[in-house]
């Protein structure tokens, strides 16, 4: 009869978890639309669609954000599609 000694930690898994893509930290884009719960519709420089709303410090700082203005936007890491607007570029 053998005995195992348990040390407490727990055996690492080998899971075989799906990765995800990474998207790029920031973009250059146009917002093409505005949409309802302060949402916009973005298009970005390569032609991707992003949906995005503005960040805490645009919201404080109550700059407008409307048709045709150009944005960085911040495109989340699980969900390609969708972004937070982090600033405005000058004209």
């Amino acid at each position: 009869m053998s005995v195992v000694a348990c040390s407490g930690a727990p055996e690492p898994r080998n899971d075989k978890r799906q990765v995800l893509p990474s998207a790029p930290e920031t973009a250059s884009a146009t917002v093409t639309a505005e949409l309802p719960q302060r949402l916009f519709r973005l298009q970005i420089s390569d032609g991707t669609v992003v949906i995005a709303g503005p960040s805490e410090e645009l919201v404080r700082l109550a700059r407008p954000i409307r048709k045709g203005t150009r944005v960085v936007v911040r495109r989340a890491r699980l969900d390609p599609g969708r972004g937070t607007i982090i600033a405005l570029v000058e004209p």
